[in-house]
């Protein structure tokens, strides 16, 4: 038998891989090390958190972690200047920064900054006491909710996947269902169902489903269905279906009816309008109405009111006086010289 040489060579290749495989072990198990020592303090600390609640002589941070309240790295009446981040639930005096939370984010005073959270932002019954809570009285800036996005004062943007609301707004809320604006509202709300103010507001309403105002409103209100506006408003009402207003100024266009409780100053289009005193023009496929005075113009199948200082033009005019003229197929002024005529009638006092 041939005795087998052995490569010099070959056995200093071997030796060589085996040591880079050694080498590269070595460094990952020190890096695993290291990444274990990291994430074992960073336990420890949001564990004992509450005990230990870092000792300072200033009650602000550049950074708090919450896992899930009341374990977090800092306690809640910690100011935070820069950036928190909370995994389930976190809480905090004030954010002047960025606010990122997968669950809920709460704020005691003021957020300025952004704030995002997976769930939401606010209102929910806390989840330690039970009892309600707001988030912060105060939020400047950008406020992201995936759920929901609650604050009492917002200027800014408020975005969430659901509701949005607030006590006062200047700025922007797009609600993928509902914004809600318990006092005033200066700004621009987009939702896909209904947004609702319940003080005096400005601005743009625009709802899938309805808009409502409880206060005085200027600006436009454009619904699928319905448009609200209470008390005195300077409006654009644009509906689907119905536009109630009391005390207006300004037009209402719906497909079906236009509904002023008080006067109107302005334009209605619909099939039907309503108001109890009217100065502008009416236009009602089917039908005007006004209960006292009509100052301007109605045009309609049917128009009545019960005195006119302008022109009705409908196949049914009526009034009980009148200052102007009638065009129709029946034309009555109750009191006037001629009660009735057809085709052409008209008065010259009221």
């Amino acid at each position: 038998m041939l005795p087998v040489k052995t490569s010099r060579r070959s056995g200093t290749q071997c030796d060589s891989l085996y040591f880079r495989r050694s080498t590269f072990l070595n460094i990952i198990i020190m890096r695993m090390h290291k990444i274990y020592l990291v994430t074992g303090a960073v336990l420890f600390l949001l564990c004992f958190a509450p005990e230990i609640a870092f000792t300072s002589s200033s009650d602000t941070a550049p950074v708090n972690l919450s896992l899930y309240y009341p374990v977090q790295l800092f306690n809640e009446e910690y100011a935070v200047y820069g950036l928190r981040c909370s995994v389930l639930y976190g809480r905090s005096r004030s954010v002047s920064g960025v606010d990122i939370g997968f669950g809920l984010n709460y704020v005691a005073e003021a957020m300025n900054g952004v704030q995002i959270a997976v769930i939401g932002n606010g209102t929910l019954d806390d989840p330690v006491s039970g009892e309600l809570f707001r988030s912060s009285k105060e939020t400047n800036g950008i406020q992201i909710g995936g759920v929901f996005s609650e604050t009492t004062n917002m200027r800014g943007i408020q975005i969430s996947g659901l509701i949005n609301s607030v006590q006062n707004l200047k700025g922007v809320q797009i609600g993928g269902l509902v914004n809600r604006a318990g006092g005033s509202a200066y700004g621009l709300q987009f939702a896909g169902l209904w947004n609702g103010s319940y003080g005096d507001s400005a601005g743009l309403m625009i709802g899938a489903l309805g808009n409502q105002t409880e206060g005085s409103f200027t600006g436009l209100q454009a619904a699928g269905l319905w448009n609200l506006a209470d008390s005195r408003s300077r409006v654009v009402q644009i509906a689907g279906i119905t536009n109630i207003s009391f005390h207006s100024r300004g037009v209402q266009i719906s497909g079906i009816i236009n509904f002023v409780n008080s006067d109107h100053y302005g334009m209605q289009a619909s099939l039907v309008n309503y108001s109890e005193e009217c100065r502008g023009l009416q236009m009602g496929f089917l039908s005007n109405i006004n209960e006292r005075e009509m100052r301007g113009t109605q045009i309609g199948l049917v128009n009545i009111a019960d005195t006119v200082s302008g022109v009705q033009i409908g196949l049914v005019n009526y009034t009980r006086r009148m200052r102007g003229v009638q065009i129709g197929i029946i034309n009555i002024i109750s009191e006037g010289t001629l009660p009735f005529f057809p085709i052409f009638n008209f008065s010259t006092s009221l």
